[in-house]
């Protein structure tokens, strides 16, 4: 399996890149994030932390409408990502590309026990 840093993704404008594009940032990235609750959340925390070198990733399906308005960036056809990523929905990874934090869809994105974990790993 490839490193973190070397996964390619594609952003919703179809955008092919790499994860290194978010190398040295805590990353929260949620699976799906295509509800506009969901986006809410995960805007609010991009909001909140990136100034400290935080970033939201949202994933949606290609045929959702995911990735409108939203501060933050939007993955699809993030395959390699979540097989790397392994179980889970949402997802905190660290500033070296390790995964520190797995959850499933029941634990919203800014439940302490993620914000948390965001927190306690910001680089600022």
């Amino acid at each position: 399996m490839s490193d973190f840093y070397d996964i390619s993704v594609t952003l919703a404008d179809g955008t092919t890149t790499t994860m290194g594009g978010w190398a040295g940032h805590v990353l929260l990235i949620a699976n799906p994030a295509s509800t506009s609750a969901h986006a809410d959340i995960l805007a609010e925390l991009f909001t909140d932390y990136a100034p400290r070198g935080f970033f939201a990733l949202g994933t949606y399906d290609a045929n959702d409408a995911g990735g409108a308005d939203t501060p933050f960036p939007y993955l699809t056809h993030a395959e390699e990502l979540f097989e790397y990523l392994g179980e889970g929905d949402t997802f905190v990874v660290d500033t070296s590309g390790s995964v520190i934090g797995r959850f499933d869809a029941a634990v919203e994105p800014d439940e302490l026990e993620i914000t948390d974990l965001i927190e306690s790993n910001l680089p600022i």
